[in-house]
């Protein structure tokens, strides 16, 4: 006979059978029933070996004498090996359903069913509809299974809801169906079939409940993770939502879920059970229990043991021998908890389908909630850390030391400072070779030298070297696997561009140092696992590297203002050549040209007109061609197409920066700067430094080319305008400087030429008046006719004709070019005073204080002339005075040697002091004013120094003159003049 139709409550059909009218009927008995719906007999159950593991089922019902009697005979006489089960006859001594299930699980032993065979129709008191409701919602009996069971049968409930429409039957299915009872058992009877048709579905029964089961709590945890889960707080109310549940609805004994907060430790959410062996933030590692590392190797595979063994368990012994199903959280390939749930070993064991499976589902539910946690958790941290990040670049003084400290903040916040498996390295652009070289030190593992070309594109280039070029970042899960098509990429082959500076690696982040949109250079993470970095990573690496970026701009601003500070202040100091040589290097220091040109138009009226090289080309760039760049800036080609006749149409220098900047390859022509690799480059970039005088349109331009863009932004183009200022105002200074030069110079020959006629006719005067007493001599010897005396005034004639020669001879070091000699100072002084001696002969000259052997490095003849000039100074400022005197000392000072003429004549009053050495200003009537002037000029050609005294005396004046005591000295003192 076929079993009697059983259907799930899913499937009952509640509504009005089409085209039956028939009224509802009794009860059929047994010999009526058709062969479709005879119950088999003698049906055969499963009979466990461990009476423990037989089902466990409460039947429950109100008649004693017809339902549970008979039944309690049929399971002690046929199947009291196979069923534990135990009956309940409701509305007796008015206990309730939940106090007798509160009195199973509190007796010795307590006693839980597994299922619950619930009448439909049970009379008075609670209804069975109640018992329901309270068994769903009841904390504790959320696994346990509920049949609904009635004498009826399908056909009979159909007849009665057809002719009464409201049949209580009927009715209270209805209703029970939000409760969903497991199943429903039609034709219930007090019989050995009876039992027989339960034991035979019991398994299926738990299983179902069970599912049902851990889906309310998949459902409550998926409600959870709709809401905000933000805070530890909120993670561990859900890790103890889970906790709880299993331990009090899933039959677990015990029960933790853990979050890897940090690093890897795994800190405990929440925990059920009444044991104490692990407390709330107690951590744990992989490394302390075996066990942990095997859940988590499984990945998405929920891990089941049927006994736990001692040395799985590391410091947690108390669950050892127990049963265990445990969860790795992972998310994107990354552990961030688990999942432990043990059951007592005579509890039942975990099935790998009903357990295993649910469980496996709720570890990627809160994996993604602990991912969530730990992604808001960790952007807090982070955020703080770029925080604390940029105050420390705040300190930082230099470039390298900002790579450095970058470098190291990297390294320690995404490797955790793990030195034996990632490194970080920051390299920058040489902008002279086009290499990228590494800032040493790396953190981390250590790299090999690996220079990379980036002026040109190579076939494996590199990695770091397409970030450059490239201006992006690239995040890459293994180097050595070809990237997978996109919709938007095809992809790109990492083994054919990877080089490899590291063994072993195999993920990497890359991301360029901008600067006002411009690369100069690239910070490169490097790890040996796959798939180490994230999005997250990327993100967090982008917001170092942009504070990092910010700190260096501002360096190389403040630098930059520094810099032209200096230069203001020791401009003045510096040649022209050398003030234009060194404004070249600050401003090459400043954007990296790779070469510079002067251009200049050739119809100054029309700055349209095609404008034509000026001088050398300046090239800074290695393998470069300054021969193949000249050629092509002499003979411009296509000049109706170049970049500056488009800027001079639009008249771009009265723009106020100053200066045009582009690096739009559709603006300029490509000239060719030399070669990288065996390629040629040329420039990506180039700009105008506008040289004008004033308002006026410019008379020059500086073309600056880059074979690389520069980091120019709206703060380095004004920075560049500034440049072109400064050019322009050396041009102009320059000019000024030959106008002033060349007008001196005419002073100064005409003052100079005044100072030697004047000594000539001193000397003239002196000369010729002792020859002209001496021709008058002779002509009265003549007319005495005496002959001897003729003679002798001859001879005098003869000398003093000679003595003017000899003079004007000497003459020739007011215009000779020096040649220093070693001589002794005494030596040089006393020429002076044997050319002045007629004029020294009524003064009383004191020199006990002049070295006979100091010697010094001059030219004697000029050095002779500006002592002659000195002592005719003193000479004429002694006139008048009693008891006339100059006094005359020599001292060693500063590598030289100082030779002090004093007298002490009417002295020099305080107004005239800051013009003695002024061409034209004299005290004295018929004087040119030009004796001093003459004698510091001179003193400058030979290197040394003329000065009034600072130790003036009590009556007089006081000169001093510095003279180098050796050639060393006269060099060195060359060399800074230079």
């Amino acid at each position: 006979m076929p079993p009697i139709e059983q259907r799930s409550i899913a499937e009952l059909c509640l509504d009005r059978p089409l085209g039956r009218t028939e009224e509802s009927a009794a009860p059929q008995p047994m010999d009526t029933l058709t062969l479709e719906t005879r119950p088999i007999s003698g049906i055969p159950l499963y009979e466990p070996p461990d009476p423990a593991d037989r089902p466990r089922i409460l039947i429950v019902d109100d008649s004693p004498d017809v339902v549970l009697e008979p039944l309690a005979i049929s399971l002690q006489a046929h199947y009291a090996k196979a069923l534990d089960v135990r009956f309940w006859e409701a509305g007796k001594d008015d206990e309730t359903l939940l106090a007798h299930l509160d009195d199973l699980a509190n007796a010795t032993p307590p006693w839980r069913p597994q299922v619950i065979v619930l009448d439909i129709h049970l009379k008075g008191g609670q209804t069975s509809l109640d018992y329901l409701q309270a068994l769903r919602t009841r904390k504790g009996l959320a696994s346990m299974a509920v049949v609904l069971a009635t004498a009826d049968h399908k056909q009979t409930l159909d007849l009665h809801y057809q002719a009464e429409q409201r049949s209580t039957s009927a009715e209270w299915l209805s209703q029970a169906k939000i409760y969903e009872p497991e199943f429903v058992l039609y034709g219930k009877e007090g019989s050995r079939n009876f039992l027989a048709r339960i034991g035979e579905s019991v398994s299926s029964w738990v299983q179902t409940a069970r599912r049902r089961a851990w889906q309310k709590l998949l459902e409550m945890v998926a409600e959870k993770l709709d809401g905000e889960l933000k805070t530890p707080a909120q993670i561990h109310a859900l890790g103890q939502l889970i906790s709880d549940y299993a331990h009090d609805e899933l039959e677990v004994d015990e029960a933790f879920a853990r979050w890897r907060k940090d690093g890897d430790k795994y800190s405990r959410i929440a925990h059920s059970d009444e044991t104490t062996h692990t407390q709330h933030g107690d951590e744990t590692t992989v490394a302390e229990v075996p066990l942990l590392q095997e859940v988590l190797e499984n990945r998405r595979k929920a891990l089941i043991k049927a006994q736990l063994a001692t040395n799985e368990l590391g410091r947690f012994q108390p669950v050892a021998g127990y049963r265990f199903l445990g969860i790795g959280a992972h998310l994107d390939g990354r552990p961030y908890g688990f999942i432990a749930l043990y059951r007592k070993p005579t509890g039942p064991k975990f099935d790998p389908e009903i357990d295993g499976k649910q469980l496996e589902i709720l570890g990627r539910l809160l994996a993604a909630a602990l991912g969530r946690a730990t992604a808001i958790k960790r952007t807090k941290e982070r955020q703080q850390a770029l925080l604390d990040f940029a105050q420390t670049l705040a300190q930082a003084r230099s470039e390298n030391e900002v790579y450095q400290r970058l470098a190291e903040f990297l390294h320690q916040e995404i490797h955790g400072a793990k030195n034996d498996e990632s490194k970080v390295a920051i390299a920058k652009i040489a902008f002279r070779s086009g290499i990228l070289e590494c800032v040493r030190p790396t953190q981390g593992l250590a790299a090999k030298s690996c220079n990379l070309p980036i002026f040109i594109e190579g076939e494996r280039e590199g990695v770091c070297a397409k970030t450059v070029r490239e201006k992006k970042a690239f995040l890459i899960d293994d180097v050595t696997v070809k990237e997978p098509d996109t919709d938007t990429d095809t992809g790109i082959n990492w083994p054919e561009i990877y080089v490899e500076s590291t063994p072993n690696i195999r993920s990497e982040l890359c991301v360029p140092l901008l600067i006002s949109g411009a690369a100069i250079g690239v910070v490169n993470l490097e790890h040996k696992a796959v798939g180490r970095y994230k999005d997250h990573d990327l993100n967090f690496v982008q917001s170092a590297v942009n504070l990092a970026c910010q700190v260096i701009d501002n360096l190389r601003t403040g630098r930059f203002a520094e810099d032209t500070l200096e230069f203001a202040e020791k401009y003045t100091t510096l040649s022209a050549q050398a003030a234009e040589e060194q404004l070249r290097n600050k401003l090459h220091d400043f954007c990296h040209f790779s070469a510079l040109a002067i251009l200049e138009p050739t119809d100054p009226n029309d700055l349209t007109k095609v404008w034509r090289l000026v001088g050398d080309i300046d090239l800074r760039l290695d393998n470069g061609s300054k021969k193949a760049l000249t050629d092509d800036l002499e003979n411009i080609n296509g000049w109706e197409d170049t970049w500056l006749l488009k800027l001079c149409h639009q008249a771009a220098w009265e723009d106020k920066i100053g200066a045009a900047f582009t690096n739009d390859s559709k603006d300029f022509q490509s000239i060719a700067l030399g070669t990288q690799s065996g390629k040629p480059v040329t420039q990506k970039a180039d700009a105008i430094l506008w040289l004008r005088d004033g308002t006026a349109p410019p008379h020059r331009v500086m073309l600056l080319l880059w074979v690389f863009p520069p980091p120019i932004g709206d703060n380095e183009l004004r920075a560049l305008g500034r440049f072109a200022r400064l050019f322009a105002s050396l041009e102009s200074q320059q000019d000024r400087v030959r106008s002033l030069r060349d007008e001196v110079m005419m002073k100064d020959q005409a003052a100079a030429m005044g100072h030697v006629m004047q000594h000539f006719r001193h000397r003239l005067v002196n000369e010729t008046g002792v020859m002209n007493g001496l021709v008058e001599l002779m002509e009265s010897d003549v007319q005495k006719h005496d002959c001897e005396a003729i003679s002798k005034s001859l001879v005098r004639l003869k000398n003093a004709v000679q003595k003017t020669a000899d003079s004007f001879d000497k003459a020739r070091g007011y215009v000779k070019v020096p040649k220093p000699e070693s001589c002794r100072i005494r030596r040089v002084l006393d020429q002076a005073r044997n050319d002045l001696s007629n004029r020294l002969s009524c003064i009383s000259v004191q020199d006990e204080q002049v070295s006979q052997v100091q010697t010094c490095w001059t030219d004697p003849i000029i050095a002779s002339l500006i002592l002659y000039s000195l002592l005719e100074n003193a000479a004429d400022a002694l006139k008048d005075t009693a008891n006339p005197q100059i006094r005359l000392s020599t001292r060693q000072q500063d590598g030289g040697v100082v030779l002090r003429i004093e007298d002490n004549g009417r002295g020099i009053p305080e107004a005239n002091r800051s013009k003695l050495f002024t061409f034209g200003f004299t005290t004295k009537s018929g004087s040119l004013g030009s004796a001093l002037a003459f004698a510091r000029l001179r003193v400058g050609q030979l290197e040394g120094n003329l000065h009034l005294a600072a130790e003036q005396p009590f009556a007089g004046a006081a000169f001093e003159l510095w003279l180098p005591a050796d050639e060393g000295r006269w060099a060195l003192a060359t060399a800074t003049r230079t």
